[in-house]
């Protein structure tokens, strides 16, 4: 493994560095981990990479608040097998 003996600092604002730190703990990384990865992906391909993202949720759609009130309710469950939730879902309707 190369030595490592270079340093960069990177300048940006405040908020941008919260959010930034924010995302990539959220992935299970550190910022400097992920800077790393950043260059030896240019290294290794030639162009500008990484597309990680942190899932979002649209909490305005009807789906999303349906799911919202399912588990809410108390009624989601935990099953053994299929046949025992296919029973449990027609037994609701």
């Amino acid at each position: 493994m190369a030595t490592m003996d270079a340093a960069i600092t990177t300048r940006l604002p405040k908020g941008d560095k919260e959010a930034v730190t924010s995302i990539v703990e959220t992935l299970g990384f550190d910022v400097p981990s992920v800077t790393r990865a950043f260059y030896l992906q240019i290294i290794r391909t030639g162009h500008i990479p990484l597309d990680m993202t942190v899932e979002t949720y649209n909490t305005e759609d009807p789906a999303f608040l349906e799911s919202e009130a399912f588990f809410a309710s108390g009624r989601a469950g935990s099953y053994t097998d299929t046949a025992e939730m296919l029973a449990d879902i027609l037994a609701k309707d």
